[in-house]
């Protein structure tokens, strides 16, 4: 049972790693993704769950 968490975990933290390390090779990727974000955010400290439905392009490259 273990196992499954732990498998899971990991596989989430590296697709977290596959799509940062693949945005650091794509600037023009990155660089929609952070406008898409800050203009999300806005003045806001940080993203809030409602906001994840408004971020359609960060969706995409992760997927």
């Amino acid at each position: 049972m273990q196992d499954t968490f732990v498998g899971e975990i990991d596989a989430s933290s590296i697709t977290i790693v596959w799509a940062m390390s693949d945005l650091g090779k794509n600037p023009r990727v990155l660089n929609k993704v952070q406008a898409e974000i800050r203009g999300c955010v806005g003045k806001k400290a940080k993203l809030d769950q409602d906001d994840l439905k408004n971020l359609k392009y960060s969706k995409m490259e992760v997927k």
